[in-house]
């Protein structure tokens, strides 16, 4: 962080590869649902909602920092886990001060569950929308009721669709997150074959593939050790991803973008446009891979 930001984190603070500009603004800290077996991001803190005093003060403080320095903020991601259920109100108070301190901003994302767009009504998504929180990360993990409960997700795969489909209604974006391998190899074919097919079925304008890694000290990880999971090779993980870029059907372009820090290789296009050339790249990859390769956990995401 720059010497003399005004604003102090508490950490750790995660954003999503995309948000890699945007000034972070901590609305609540740590998860509302915090019980995915595969996640330790939020394992250390507690789920609360921060005082709305709290964040319009480090938003002056935050203005009068930037526009010293000559520095235009154009977008804003909303943290931590998913500030999305605070409520609306709370959200509202933020967006204000957030276009009073920033008018040239362009946008405002946020990580967001299927259950906090359920808990929304019509009207409170469209005046959030109008405020510029037009940009939702959506974990859909997989499309595989059979792997969500596994993974004790807290949504199936049908109500990450409805929330996508509402919040299109409403003028947002959804940017939808995919784990390659999730659960293992016993669940392989069903996890491809229905998150491509749900996939197709979601208003998505962005979509990212994350590679499944076992972060020590979570029940997934405790899992894989006991032998209840058998994790997939490297080769079988390219390949998952080839299944899913060929068996996609999108309606409308949509951003892809397998270039986050768990991916072996960075890969990224538009889909369908696209495709050809990244199946082509795939199929370099997987030929190149040995069979009995495992990805090695990263050191990031531990």
């Amino acid at each position: 962080m720059r010497s003399g930001f005004p604003i102090i984190y508490e950490q750790p603070v995660f954003r999503p590869p995309g948000e890699a500009q945007s000034l972070l603004l901590q609305v609540t800290t740590g998860c509302s649902h915090n019980r995915c077996t595969f996640c330790a991001m939020y394992r250390g803190k507690s789920f609360r909602v921060r005082p709305l005093a709290e964040i319009q003060r480090e938003l002056t403080l935050c203005a009068d920092y930037f526009a010293r320095r000559g520095e235009t903020v154009r977008k804003i991601f909303l943290c931590d886990g998913d500030a999305l259920a605070a409520p609306s109100a709370h959200l509202l108070g933020v967006l204000d001060r957030v276009h009073t301190c920033f008018p040239a901003l362009r946008r405002i994302g946020i990580y967001a569950t299927a259950a906090n767009v359920r808990a929304k009504t019509d009207t409170e998504l469209a005046l959030l929308g109008k405020r510029k929180l037009t940009l939702a990360y959506i974990g859909l993990e997989s499309g595989s009721d059979a792997v969500l409960r596994a993974v004790n997700k807290g949504n199936n795969a049908a109500e990450v669709v409805e929330a996508a489909q509402r919040l299109s209604q409403h003028g947002w974006q959804t940017s939808l997150i995919v784990m390659l391998g999730l659960n293992g190899r016993a669940f392989a074919s069903a996890h491809r074959e229905e998150t491509a097919m749900v996939i197709s079925q979601t208003p998505a304008r962005f979509l990212s593939f994350l590679t499944t890694v076992a972060v020590p000290n979570t029940p997934y990880f405790r899992a894989i050790e006991a032998g209840d999971i058998q994790p997939l090779t490297s080769r079988e993980l390219l390949e998952e991803m080839h299944y899913l870029i060929a068996h996609i059907d999108c309606p409308k372009p949509v951003i892809f973008r397998a270039n986050h820090v768990s991916n072996q290789f960075p890969l990224e296009g538009v889909l369908s446009k696209d495709r050809a050339k990244l199946l082509s790249t795939l199929e370099q990859w997987i030929r190149s891979c040995p069979a009995n390769l495992y990805p090695d956990a990263n050191p990031f995401l531990l």
